[in-house]
């Protein structure tokens, strides 16, 4: 309508005047955004009747279309506009009070994907400032506590697609938007929420399936708003929209038929474009295409230059093949809009496909699959010298092959899982017409198959890799090796070069761990660089130089590896020295020179290599041009050039986008943006005015650098091009900033364990004369393994910086004093060269010179502590002095801190109780030192009472299992203390308190549930409303209880709510119940924030809390011995949450234990190494009711490894029944050659390892498979360790689930802690479960590299954390109220003295059996054998064992060996 404004524009404006002012008040607010959009444009050409209308919607009907207003902030600031902007600004005024940062992002990502470009445009820009302007509260929000806040997650997901814009300008600015915001470590980042709505929940077959349907009508409709300006184009949308409406029948009608349900699945909005197009009466006037005499293949010949123009000549040709009378209908309809839009035809093609392969002949077969072969094949880097800029054609119609032939295979894997669904419910009949149809089906099913068997593999996998799909090559190049029976090692070179360029430098060691050839120069190379040996890797690239001078490559390989090191007068020498000789290679390692030269700021020679070679655009020689038209001042080159590079950067970002995972696949590309927007903010005021040369840096570089991804390769680029702007325009701080950069590339070496490059970067920051360097250059010896080198250089720099002790003024130079000293106490403490006093005294020096630092008091504690059993000879009388220290300086560390408080909070008050303890026995037993006791007892009381005061109760809710299970301690006063810690938590947290108290208040002891009552009532006397919560609490439990311990009978499997527990259901739906909250783990574990200082104020839990709001009616009973039920909580958010009531089951050791993994989840998430690999254990809730009873949080969306394998067997024919398993089962004293017999010759082959196919189905898109498959590799290595460690045992294939969302390994039922396998009838001999069918689903590699390496670094973390880890689990074992290990079975009960504590007996063996795991000393049955063994020497020994046929033919049937 607006297309024709030229004509007749007055009555076009009374119209929409009338229009506007007929409309019902109700429907103006809903509209207005759209109504002012449509007639933004006119604004220039007729400002006062445009203005007019606007005035009408906005002014004079302000409190209609009120709660509309913040749709419209993107109205220009028009002179006729006035009155509106102000009425706008006064909306804003008001809201902007109660708005804060977060809704308004949310509001902006609304925005973002508005249908109408001019809004996104709009809302880009502005949410470019607002990220500018408030970049100090979102550096909070991406760096302050152990998560990113989820709103960040969501403007990168949102910001993502937007790369993928129609409008140009619009890209820009989402590349603009991303720089802005940083590049945010992704493994920090959460895009679970935003990922499993998405595709891949439903598979769409053909044309008949609804959700074509819709997903081609929501195509049309977006490329119909998109093409407001194009009327050709809206024409062909709005006809295509036309006939499809007709033939799918879709109108609203009042009977329930396939037409009106598909209209019922559109939304509101689309319905409003659709409802028009009933009534249309387009025609197409199409010229009839000659196809014969079109050239085939189609790609690259005159139609198939681009990529617009080949996909829908292709498209349009397939669709006349088509000999399905629906399809080709839909097809043909659309034609024409294909030749407009190639998002439509991108949609459309895969299912194009699939109908010309049912009913085509031999010849068009072969076509499609020439046509195929000529874009996998066409390695277009003839046409085109440099690689960089990649064509969009090559990019694009790659991804579509791809996504055509994921198309075509998730159809085959559909069809077969129908076909063989049919098979088993035809019963064997007469009647010769049923057995027609099925055929027709499987011959359809035949041909597809058989033309996905035409693709080669490896083709694929070679095509995947040069458009840098490398996780689809991955999965290619695997089935070749399966399907093709191929022996691996022949194709080792092509793998290891695939991960190399993921950078999955795991894999790079597992490729070179199962190669049994001596490796060739090429792949010593490889694997040199991948773990950042770049001395060595030079080496080999000399030597393979003088074989092969001929050959370039090597060239690259020296220089590249000279710029790692950071080596770049070589490079520029080396780069020099090769072109004088060989100028023809100039456009192949100019770039290199070019790099070097900024890196060095020579802008001189900058300028000359650049000139010398004007065509090559690599990333670094963008980035010298930028810097040199910014050395040279042309504003309009640079802002020119900066437009350009952004513009390079999103076009691999917007390829990485189709599929899932383009966060973690675009990374590189992200970082780079965020490096442009660094360079823009430095150099705008630089370019601006000349003659002021102090442009302050707005950007905060420090708190950027530190929220991008730990690795060297993703940090020091960044500090590189720092170093180059910082030298554009030299402020007055520049030789220390400089310094500081130096120092943090040399940091970032060090810990990727470069020590080359390290010792480089230390070199160049020598000039600054930072005091910071002695500290770095210690750490960086020790790190070598030189201790007392790096104690030597650390006293000498100490002595220089702070001469004679004095203490420095400034807070930074003092907080540099501190960690130098306390870095001399813990090298004098390692090396063991100097005796105890002398390094006390230095670790007092540390907190005298600054008493608020967390590290110096916790470091004097820890020392006090080490130092106690030798100098009081083990006798606890003597130690009272002694604790109080200790307890006086952990408590003072907890106060400024918390990087400690897994290991200071346990101990201090292990310390404590225990202390207090021994002090009641004196009393009682009367012995002559009590009073020294008592009087020592009174210090620390007094001490603890003062921490009670002074910290955070969410500190103190970290220890508070280890809180309770001490509440029936013996000594009066000490319990006074401890009633006062609970108390203050239970007031701050009653919600989670009261889940973690449940168990204990509902004891069988009295003693401990009079102590509970004696809490609670301090608690309410404190905050008198916590008395009906606690009330409800009580009655809340109680009826829980009911409801697991109620006696089912063996047939029924339901019950109902309503029926059998009317008095819950009762209980919650009362409208006085008080709210308590569903026990979830994302709200029961605290988060601790990740800055030191105390945080009085700091909220632990920060997820979305809901409230128990009623129930679901199913009770669902699970067919398991003990008959635990499922329940659905209705939650206060309007979720559902599922928990299973397990009666008979005493969960307090399951809870204890996801407590420690949590804790094993906390440092994982802190250690660089184990983030990168994304490390972690899947946790859930588990809240005992009482000592039997309790309920479990249900993981969603798991399979049992059982399950998941007998159904692939039943699929395969060759399950084996109960009956036939019985059979071979040998009694434990058969020899072992027969139970290997038996093992090998009638258990394996019946159950070969097929555990791969799993991933393949449950994961058809490549990222996904690929990161599911890793998931599961590295998830199923932490638990195996973490198992190993704690002893855990009975892990058969129905406690060990997997996520079929993430391919995460999920175990369950922790019964079996602690070695108590090996007393079983059958003992338990390996140390994890790692049967044939687990290292099936790892891949070819199996067991090497990924596995292999999670298990390494997460055995590593476990002993460098050794102490908080054994910290915690001595409070765990030493619990007084919970029974780790059963009596004997002599004894009648176990031992519990008056007060209702138990005393554990094997606590002690027990602690020692896991603290010498944790020192690498293998027991075989009780007995050590040989000395404790490095990590690498532990992991492999025990993956040894996992999969010893000798040691899994000796287990027990039912934990199935064979699986």
């Amino acid at each position: 309508m607006i297309n024709y404004v030229g004509f007749f524009s007055v009555p076009l404006f009374r119209s929409w005047d009338c229009f506007v002012r007929c409309l019902d008040q109700i429907h103006l607010g809903s509209l207005l955004s759209h109504v002012i959009v449509a007639l933004l444009p006119l604004i220039h050409l007729q400002p006062k009747e445009t203005a007019a209308v606007f005035h009408f919607l906005i002014v004079e009907n302000r409190d209609v279309v009120q709660d509309f207003l913040h749709e419209i902030y993107f109205l220009p600031n028009h002179p006729e506009l006035k009155e509106i902007q102000i009425v706008l600004q006064e909306y804003r005024k008001e809201t902007s009070k109660s708005t804060d940062l977060q809704t308004a992002l949310q509001l902006s990502m609304k925005a973002i994907q508005h249908e109408n470009v001019d809004v996104r445009i709009h809302a880009l820009t502005s949410l470019k400032e607002t990220l500018y302007k408030n970049q100090e509260k979102l550096i909070k929000y991406a760096t302050d506590s152990e998560t990113v806040e989820p709103v960040i997650s969501q403007l990168v997901t949102v910001l993502l697609i937007g790369c993928q814009d129609v409008n140009s300008h619009a890209r820009l600015l989402c590349g603009e938007c991303l720089g802005e915001l940083g590049a945010i470590d992704p493994g920090r980042l959460d895009f679970s929420t935003s990922d499993s709505q998405g595709k891949g929940l439903t598979f769409v077959t053909g044309v008949e399936d609804p959700h074509f349907a819709h997903g081609l009508f929501m195509e049309l409709t977006r490329a119909f708003l998109a093409y407001a300006d194009n009327v050709r184009a809206q024409d062909s949308a709005s006809y295509a929209i036309q006939e499809l409406l007709c033939i799918y029948g879709c109108r609203e009608t009042t009977t329930d038929c396939s037409g009106s349900k598909l209209w019922k699945m559109f939304p509101d909005h689309i319905q409003e474009i659709l409802e028009p197009h009933l009534n249309t009466r387009y025609k197409s006037y199409q010229k009839a295409v000659n196809w014969s005499k079109v050239k085939k293949p189609i790609y690259l010949s005159k139609l198939g230059k681009r990529f617009a123009e080949w996909s829908a000549t292709w498209a349009g040709y397939l669709a006349t093949k088509v000999r399905h009378d629906l399809a080709s209908k839909v097809f043909n309809c659309c034609s024409i809009m294909m030749k407009n839009d190639f998002k439509v035809t991108i949609y459309l093609l895969p299912h194009i496909l699939v109908y010309v392969l049912l009913g085509c002949s031999q010849e068009d077969q072969q076509e499609v699959y020439a046509e195929i072969m000529a874009v996998l094949k066409n390695d277009d880097t003839i046409s085109r010298p440099c690689e960089d800029s990649a064509s969009d054609l090559s990019h694009l119609s790659t991804q579509t092959i791809f996504s055509m032939l994921d198309h075509l295979t998730q159809w085959a894997r559909y069809k077969f899982q129908k076909l063989s669904a049919d098979k088993a419910s035809i019963k064997p009949s007469k009647d010769l017409t049923e057995q027609q149809a099925p055929n027709e089906e499987y011959r359809e099913y035949q041909s597809v198959v058989r033309f996905l068997d035409l693709i080669p593999q490896d083709t694929l996998a070679a095509a995947s890799f040069r458009s840098k799909a490398y996780t689809r090559a991955v999965m290619h190049f695997e089935s070749f090796i399966i399907e093709k029976k191929q022996n691996i090692q022949e194709h080792l070179g092509f793998l290891q070069k695939l991960y190399a360029a993921m950078h999955e430098a795991d894999g790079v060691e597992g490729v070179s761990a199962i190669r049994k050839a001596e490796p060739s120069l090429k792949e010593q190379i490889l694997e040199h660089e991948s773990i950042g040996l770049l001395r060595d890797a030079t080496a080999c690239y000399d030597r393979a130089i003088q074989l092969e001078p001929e050959q370039i490559i090597h060239y690259h390989g020296v220089v590249k590896s000279m710029l790692g090191l950071g080596q770049f007068s070589t490079v520029i020498t080396q780069v020099n020295g090769v072109l004088a000789k060989r100028p023809e290679w100039t456009p192949e390692l100019n770039t290199y020179r070019v790099e070097a030269a900024w890196k060095l700021t020579q802008w001189d020679s900058l300028e000359n290599y650049l000139a010398a070679d004007d065509k090559s655009n690599t990333w670094s020689v963008r980035l010298g041009q930028l810097l040199l038209s910014a050395k040279k001042k042309e504003t309009p080159t640079f802002y020119e050039m900066l437009k350009v590079v952004r513009g390079e950067q999103i076009v691999p970002l917007s390829a990485a986008s189709f599929e899932r995972g383009s966060y973690q696949r675009g990374y590189e590309y992200i970082t780079r943006l965020h490096m442009l927007c660094e360079l823009e903010h430095r150099i705008g005021p630089l370019l601006q005015q000349p003659g002021n040369e102090s442009g302050k840096d707005s950007l905060n570089w420090h708190a950027r650098i530190e929220m991008t991804q730990n690795s060297y390769r993703v940090k020091e680029p960044i500090l590189a091009l720092r170093r180059a702007l910082l030298s554009l325009n030299k402020s007055e701080d520049y030789s220390e900033r400089m310094g500081e950069c130096w120092l943090q590339s040399a940091r970032v070496a060090r810990k990727a364990g470069h020590h080359q490059t390290a010792y480089n970067a230390l070199l160049n920051a020598g000039e600054s004369k930072l005091s910071e360097l002695y500290v770095e250059r210690a750490k960086w010896l020790w790190s070598k393994g030189e201790a007392h080198q790096g104690l030597i250089i650390l006293q000498k720099g100490v002595d220089l910086c702070f001469p004679d002790g004095q203490v420095p003024s400034g807070s930074k130079s003092k907080l540099i004093h501190g960690q130098a000293l306390l870095l001399v106490g813990r090298f004098m403490e390692e090396t063991a060269n100097f005796e105890s006093n002398a390094v006390m005294k230095k670790y007092k020096d540390v907190t005298v010179c600054l008493p608020e630092w967390e590290n110096g008091h916790f470091y004097l504690a820890k020392y006090y502590d080490k130092l106690m059993p030798t100098v009081t000879e083990n006798k606890m009388e003597k130690q009272g002095d002694l604790i109080k220290y200790i307890v006086i300086h952990f408590g003072r560390s907890l106060h400024f801190g918390n990087q400690f408080i897994y290991q200071s909070m346990p101990r201090m008050l292990s310390l404590w109780l225990d202390f207090g303890a021994k002090a009641y026995e004196c009393e009682k037993a009367g012995r002559q030192d009590r009073t020294q006791m008592r009087n020592d007892l009174a210090k620390i009381n007094k001490a603890i009472a003062e921490h009670t005061q002074l910290l955070a109760p969410y500190q103190f809710l970290t220890a508070f299992s280890q809180l309770i299970s001490r509440i029936c301690h013996s000594h009066d006063e000490v319990f006074v203390v401890l009633m006062a810690i609970i108390a203050k938590v239970f007031v701050a947290y009653p919600q989670q308190a009261m889940w973690m108290m449940t168990a204990v208040s509902k004891s069988s002891y009295p003693m401990r549930v009079n102590r509970c009552k004696e809490i609670f009532n301090k608690a309410i006397h404190m905050k008198a409303s916590l008395g009906k919560f606690i009330g409800d609490a009580a009655r809340l439990t109680d009826k829980l209880l009911e409801l697991c311990n109620k006696p089912v009978d063996g047939s029924t499997n339901t019950l109902s709510m309503g029926v059998h527990f009317k008095s819950l259901k009762r209980l919650i739906e009362d409208q006085t119940f008080s709210e308590i909250l569903i026990p979830l783990q994302s709200v029961m574990i605290p988060t601790l924030p990740s800055v030191p200082g105390t945080h009085s104020n700091h909220d632990p839990f920060p997820g979305c809390w809901a409230y128990i709001a009623g129930f679901g009616d199913t009770v669902e009973i699970l067919p398991s011995l003990q008959k635990p039920k499922k329940i659905t909580l209705k939650g206060s958010d309007g979720k559902s949450y599922i928990m299973m009531c397990k009666p008979k089951d005493d969960l307090r050791k399951d809870c204890r234990l996801m407590e420690f993994n949590s804790l094993i989840n906390k440092c994982l998430r802190k250690d660089a190494e184990s983030r990168r690999r994304e490390l972690h254990i899947r946790t859930y809730a588990v809240i005992p009711l009482n000592e039997e009873c309790g309920i479990i949080e249900w993981v969603n969306n798991t399979s049992g490894l059982r399950n998941i394998l007998i159904k692939l067997y039943k699929e395969k024919g060759i399950y084996m029944t109960g009956k036939e398993l019985r059979q071979c089962m040998l009694p434990k004293i058969t020899p072992l050659p027969e139970k290997l017999k038996v093992y090998k010759e009638t258990l394996l082959p019946r159950h070969p390892p097929i555990f791969h196919e799993w991933f393949l189905r449950k994961f058809p898109d490549p990222t996904s498979w690929y990161s599911s498959r890793s998931a599961y590799c590295r998830s199923t290595a932490v638990m195996s360790m973490v198992g190993y460690i704690l002893g855990l045992g009975d892990r058969h294939g129905e406690n060990i689930l997997f996520d079929s969302l993430t391919g995460d390994c999920v175990h369950v039922d922790f019964n079996c802690l602690f070695n108590k396998g090996e007393t079983f009838d059958f003992p338990e001999v390996v140390p994890f479960r790692l049967t044939h069918n687990m290292v099936n689903g790892m891949g070819p590699m199996g067991t090497e590299g990924l596995f292999r390496r999670a298990c390494e670094v997460t055995l590593r973390l476990m002993r460098d954390q050794r102490e908080p880890l054994m910290s915690v689990l001595k409070t765990f074992l030493h619990d007084p109220l919970v029974e780790w290990s059963k009596p004997a079975r002599g004894s009648s009960k176990t031992l519990v003295n008056e007060t209702g504590e138990i005393v554990n007996e094997k606590a002690k063996t027990h602690v020692q059996d896991i603290d010498q795991r944790l020192q690498g000393v293998i027991k075989n049955r009780n007995r050590v054998k040989g000395l404790p063994l490095s990590i690498e020497g532990h992991v492999h020994h025990l993956i040894q064992d996992a999969t010893d046929e000798t040691l899994l033919c000796q287990m027990y049937l039912g934990w199935a060996p064979y699986m």
